[in-house]
Order: C-alpha cells, then sequence, then structure tokens
C-alpha cells in the first residue's frame, strides 16, 4: 500500500468514518488508546472520525448493539459507503 492519501486518490465529499471495536480484554484506558488510534488514523488521511461503536463481549454476536448501531449509522441517508470500482 503506498502512502498516498484516501482523499487524494479519490474525490470524496466530507469522508466520515464509523469504527467499531471489539474490545474484550483491557481496561478504559485500553479502549482509550484504541479509539486514540483510530482517531490518529483518520486524521493522517484527511477523514473526520463521527463514532466508535464497541463490543465488549467475548462472543461474535450479529445482532449486538455496537455492530446494529453501526449497520444503522450506515443506513442514515447521507453515508455513502464507498466501494472500489478499479
Amino acid at each position: 500500500m503506498d502512502d498516498d492519501l484516501i482523499t487524494e486518490r479519490r474525490s470524496v465529499a466530507c469522508p466520515q468514518v464509523f469504527g467499531y471495536l471489539r474490545h474484550v480484554t483491557g481496561g478504559p484506558t485500553r479502549h482509550a488508546a484504541l479509539v486514540g488510534c483510530l482517531t490518529e488514523y483518520c486524521r493522517q488521511h484527511e477523514l473526520t472520525p463521527c463514532g466508535v461503536f464497541t463490543d465488549c463481549e467475548a462472543t461474535v454476536a450479529v445482532r449486538s448493539p455496537a455492530f446494529v448501531g453501526l449497520l444503522d449509522a450506515l443506513d442514515l441517508p447521507d453515508t455513502d459507503l464507498m466501494q472500489d470500482r478499479g
């Protein structure tokens, strides 16, 4: 992967990012560090972080509140899923 910024390779208006974490081990400090990493990634790539949905259960649940919340956010009228058309 090259170091070009995502917004330099694609015409993207208001690039927004929603994050999803499965945070099973560690406490609030670890969670804050993970969210900080996502926020820094967004800053480096000219993206706007809009929220992070977090599951804390060890089992994977497709209908978990955090995952459903992420899907609901992606279903908002102004949300455009970026697809690779190349």
